[in-house]
């Protein structure tokens, strides 16, 4: 099977956009996770649908819970599992900024406050 080329000019929105959402996963999977040696607790790993942030450590009055964000390009959904929570976001976004709230306001309802992101991801442009 051959592959489609892929014309940079047209890609190069879409890739600076995902490139864009896995900052900002790395971001918050960076406050979480306490600091680890050549900065690992920033790292995005690889998976057969697009990037995972692996299980996250959260305190809870539980105990240690797990948080796991998976940034599904097949699907085009952000997938969030926390407890027995399963949710997702939509990739289409209008904007990196509409993208933002509706992460930090599903962080945030988990009961998860220590994450605020980057101004660079407020930002009202694609």
């Amino acid at each position: 099977m051959k592959l489609p080329k892929i014309d940079y000019k047209e890609f190069s929105k879409t890739r600076n956009t995902i490139q864009l959402y896995a900052q900002l996963l790395s971001a918050l999977k960076g406050k979480l996770v306490p600091h680890q040696k050549n900065w690992e607790e920033f790292s995005l790993k690889t998976y057969a649908k697009g990037f995972t942030t692996g299980p996250i450590p959260v305190e809870t009055e539980n105990g240690l819970e797990a948080l796991d964000l998976n940034l599904n390009l097949i699907e085009n959904k952000l997938k969030l599992f926390f407890r027995n929570k399963r949710d997702e976001i939509d990739l289409h976004q209008s904007n990196i900024k509409s993208f933002t709230d509706k992460v930090v306001e599903k962080i945030n309802n988990y009961g998860i406050t220590e994450f605020e992101p980057e101004e660079k991801f407020f930002q009202k442009m694609n």
